[in-house]
């Protein structure tokens, strides 16, 4: 999806790279926070989600998380290269 708002190779990777970073940080953070901000960030956080799929049980709402993300991403990209095809 980054890679569709910029024209600059370099500046997609290091953005890309910087939400990459985030989503996994994420767990650090909602060990510091507190009460319903910590429930979404644990939520959002790509390492819990990960856990189970490392013991090896594959839990539907661990695949319902990824998937989201996945059709997020396509949605999002689609729209900014459909905005692009407008403007052009």
């Amino acid at each position: 999806f980054i890679s569709t708002l910029t024209e600059n190779q370099i500046v997609s990777v290091v953005i890309t790279f910087g939400v990459i970073l985030v989503l996994w940080l994420i767990e650090s953070f909602a060990t510091g926070a507190e009460g319903m901000t910590k429930d979404v960030l644990s939520y959002l956080s790509v390492i819990g989600h990960m856990d189970d799929f490392i013991k090896g049980v594959i839990d539907t709402t661990h695949v319902i998380f990824y998937l989201t993300f996945t059709f997020v991403g396509l949605f999002l990209t689609y729209r900014s290269l459909e905005s692009t095809r407008w403007r052009a």
